[in-house]
C-alpha cells in the first residue's frame, strides 16, 4: 500500500523569513518542493534557492528542487513580435509554445 501525505502549497510573497518557518512548522511539514523555474528573488532574497534550502534544513525540512521538471518557462523578452497580441504565437500568460518554436 502506498503511504499518504497531506499535500500543502504556499506562496511565499513577500513574509518574513522567520513568517514563513512559523507558517511551515504550525503545518508539520517536513518537506518543500519548489516548483520555480527560475528559484530567485531579488525583492525578499532570503526565497532564493541557497539561502532558502538553508533555512529550511535549519528547521529540519527537506529542500527538493523541482523547477526544472515542473516549473513554468518564461517568455522571450526584447522581441516586438512577443509582445505584440496581434503577432505573438501563444496566448498572454500561458507557457505553451509550438513545438517547431521550443529550444
Amino acid at each position: 500500500m502506498i503511504p499518504s501525505y497531506d499535500l500543502l502549497t504556499i506562496g511565499h510573497s513577500n513574509l518574513a523569513a522567520d513568517r514563513f518557518m512559523a507558517l511551515l512548522k504550525s503545518a508539520r511539514v517536513s518537506a518543500i518542493a519548489d516548483v520555480r523555474s527560475v528559484p530567485f528573488s531579488r525583492w525578499c532574497p532570503w526565497f532564493s534557492s541557497k539561502a532558502l534550502a538553508q533555512r529550511l534544513a535549519e528547521g529540519s525540512v527537506v529542500y527538493i528542487p523541482l523547477g526544472d521538471a515542473l516549473g513554468g518557462r518564461r517568455t522571450m523578452r526584447g522581441s516586438t513580435a512577443m509582445e505584440s497580441p496581434t503577432t505573438r504565437p501563444w496566448p498572454r500568460g500561458r507557457n505553451l509554445r509550438p513545438a517547431s518554436r521550443r529550444s
